[in-house]
């Protein structure tokens, strides 16, 4: 089985304890703890996840969204081919930020979808090369949309 990391906003924390116990009940171990965000060696700590991890499920949402954190560790696992990612049930593909909106995800209550998503990962496949290339293509449309996200958070708005 996979270890998985969940990225999301603490705002989804209910949502994402479901998530997480129907991954462990397959026998998938996972990693979900908010709390070392707040750790000055964070940024590191993030690293050794992603890097350890076999996939991370990147939970969007309203909140999500606004999070610079899930961005990151969306755009960190995106970058190593580890993503999958998930949208509450309430939440549209189009509402999903650039430029992880241009490929559907998956609704968090979909188990059977996600399992495939996760064994795909998993497997290496015919498409690898292809997938290395589209990866890298998009490489600099990520980081640059994380820039724009955190100055995006970090610009006081006047009006």
């Amino acid at each position: 089985m996979a270890n998985i990391c969940i990225s999301y906003a603490e705002d989804d924390a209910a949502s994402v304890r479901e998530l997480a116990y129907a991954l462990t009940s397959v026998g998938h171990k996972v990693w979900r703890d908010n709390a070392a965000r707040q750790s000055e060696d964070y940024q590191m700590r993030l690293q050794e996840l992603v890097d350890a991890a076999d996939a991370v499920v990147a939970v969007w949402s309203p909140a999500a969204i606004t999070s610079p954190w899930v961005f990151e560790e969306a755009a960190t696992a995106e970058l190593q081919g580890k993503m999958i990612q998930v949208k509450l049930p309430d939440f549209a593909d189009r509402d999903i930020p650039s430029p992880f909106n241009l490929r559907r995800a998956l609704c968090v209550t979909d188990q059977a979808a996600l399992q495939k998503a996760i064994v795909r990962i998993q497997s290496p496949d015919v498409h690898h090369e292809s997938q290395l290339v589209h990866r890298a293509s998009h490489g600099a449309m990520i980081w640059a949309g994380v820039l724009g996200m955190s100055l995006a958070l970090s610009t006081p708005v006047f009006g």
